[in-house]
């Protein structure tokens, strides 16, 4: 999966939450002293140039629990439907808001734990996300609705306005295309990846090590340690992969660089 993919994953949900951060801190600031019963705040629609959001509404339950629901998503070509942010007893002071214990959903899918935390001082939204099922990627991933996967995994992203980093690890994970062409199975993994603004784009690197794992690529398989770094810098109109190594314990190691012209519907804010 290019890394471009990786940060479009989890951008979704953080706008969302950034949203839901905003719009909490707002209900604040007019509450009463009383205590009220459930508060609803509604939004029809968000624009922006990268993403809009539309039929926002936020639901503040007695006690401090929060819920925020999100009609549809879009970032460039890709929209979900139905996502559903859920955070019980939600902690709120001058330096921090954080989501704890909280779920995450989309659709029809079941609900993700969650970890959502704002730091007032650094303007950093971190997010957080584990479940049993790696396979329950796909409802954030289309891109792997045509693959069998299975797993446990733990997400973690911080973005703050210069910095996007991501952290993806993965448990005796197994995948298998349709055709069966392309499989793994007992899989140990780490994914890293950060992207930083620069004046020409985002130069990002990333590295995938994987210490134990069978993978399988008719008609070729392997089991092994493995490790695939990468960096580069992605543009308005183009995605640059300017040093790439691929290890392969007792094999050795390919080295590349890749140059692509982005479609239209890929690029950033397109």
């Amino acid at each position: 999966m290019r890394a471009w993919g990786f940060v479009w994953m989890v951008l979704p949900v953080l706008v969302g939450s950034a949203l839901f951060v905003s719009a909490s801190a707002a209900s604040a600031s007019a509450a009463p002293t009383q205590p009220l019963g459930r508060l609803t705040f509604e939004l029809a629609a968000l624009e922006h140039p990268a993403f809009s959001l539309s039929g926002l509404r936020l639901h503040w339950l007695p006690g401090g629990d929060a819920e925020l629901e999100v009609a549809r998503v879009q970032v460039g070509a890709r929209h979900f439907e139905r996502l559903r942010l859920s955070c019980p007893g939600m902690v709120w002071t001058a330096e921090r808001w954080a989501c704890q214990n909280g779920t995450l959903a989309l659709a029809d899918s079941g609900p993700l734990p969650l970890h959502l935390e704002w730091q007032a001082a650094a303007r950093r939204l971190i997010l957080t996300l584990q479940g049993e099922d790696v396979g329950r990627l796909r409802a954030v991933v289309p891109e792997l609705s045509g693959w069998q996967l299975a797993g446990r995994f733990l997400a973690r992203a911080a973005l703050d306005a210069r910095q996007i980093t991501l952290r993806l690890e993965v448990q005796r994970g197994a995948f298998s295309d349709a055709a069966g062409e392309r499989a793994g199975e007992n899989i140990t993994a780490t994914l890293q990846a950060t992207a930083s603004r620069q004046k020409t784009g985002w130069q990002w690197q990333t590295t995938l090590e994987s210490p134990e794992g069978g993978w399988y690529v008719a008609p070729w398989y392997r089991s092994g340690a493995m490790r695939l770094s990468a960096a580069g810098l992605l543009g308005a109109s183009h995605l640059t992969v300017q040093q790439a190594q691929w290890q392969l314990d007792g094999l050795g190691t390919l080295s590349g660089r890749v140059y692509w012209q982005l479609p239209q519907a890929e690029r950033p804010g397109g």
